[in-house]
């Protein structure tokens, strides 16, 4: 037979179990296509490789995001417009991929080279939304920080929806995730004109805080994420720093709270 129906989806299911069972360096292509009863040749046809499996739609993805800025009405902030990107991707993770995706995330958990690989490609996400916002005339800084809070947004929503017991959909985690956002920027705002006199550099502390996470996700351990992270806060902002808010990068340590100088605003997340 030339063609199986569904064999694509066969092979990502079976691979998916074959990952998480034997570990993803001990599975072969071979062994994943036997599982499903289909040559090893059948399998290249559907992937290039079998990090593929676990990748791919990554073009449908970016694809669902960019809808959702292009489609975003005229006169809204920026990140007005990511919120309504990362909505429309929301469908891109409905109730019955919760358990595909909880799997697929703890195989690329267990493995550098995966967790390089999705970094580069949420990288690869946000500089393609970056250029969308500019090309809607969203100047910068705010377009690239728009981009990478919504890629921080997006990471922080997707570890809420695939933790054990959430029943929530992605949809109401992500705008919860957002309205967090928006409540903490307005805190920033307050927090600069009590200690500045202006509110100009702290509106955005929130959405600088968030940029920092995004950057600080390229580290390959929890210490390197939070050495980084710390390097990468703005010091000129001195606001409370709230570990707590940190579920994806599992709540390293980082240096005293009670410092003020380089502290951020990371309660992007409904801490737990």
């Amino acid at each position: 037979m030339r063609w199986e129906p569904g064999a694509r989806e066969r092979l990502q299911e079976s691979a998916l179990e074959l990952f998480a069972r034997n570990g993803f360096d001990q599975t072969t292509t071979a062994e994943i296509a036997r599982s499903v009863g289909l040559t090893e040749r059948t399998f290249f046809r559907h992937f290039s490789d079998k990090r593929e499996v676990l990748f791919y739609g990554q073009q449908e993805l970016v694809r669902v995001f960019l809808e959702g800025i292009e489609a975003a009405p005229a006169g809204l902030t920026p990140l007005e417009v990511v919120a309504a990107s990362v909505q429309s991707a929301a469908a891109f993770f409905p109730d019955e991929r919760r358990s595909f995706s909880r799997t697929r995330q703890t195989v690329i958990e267990q493995n550098p080279a995966l967790q390089e690989r999705e970094l580069h490609k949420m990288g690869a996400l946000s500089e393609v939304m970056g250029q969308s916002l500019r090309a809607r005339g969203v100047t910068e800084p705010a377009a690239t920080l728009a981009a990478e809070s919504a890629i921080t947004v997006f990471g922080v929503a997707f570890a809420q929806w695939i933790s054990e017991g959430e029943l929530r959909s992605f949809a109401d985690i992500a705008a919860d995730v957002f309205r967090e956002l928006v409540s903490l920027t307005g805190t920033a705002t307050s927090l600069g004109r009590r200690h500045h006199g202006s509110g100009a550099t702290w509106t955005n502390a929130a959405v600088v805080a968030s940029t920092a996470v995004a950057r600080a996700n390229s580290a390959p351990t929890a210490t390197a994420k939070a050495r980084m992270l710390w390097s990468e806060a703005d010091s000129s902002i001195s606001v409370t720093f709230r570990c707590a808010s940190l579920p994806a990068y599992r709540r390293p340590t980082l240096p005293s709270n009670n410092m003020t100088a380089k502290t951020m605003i990371l309660a992007i997340s409904t801490a737990p």
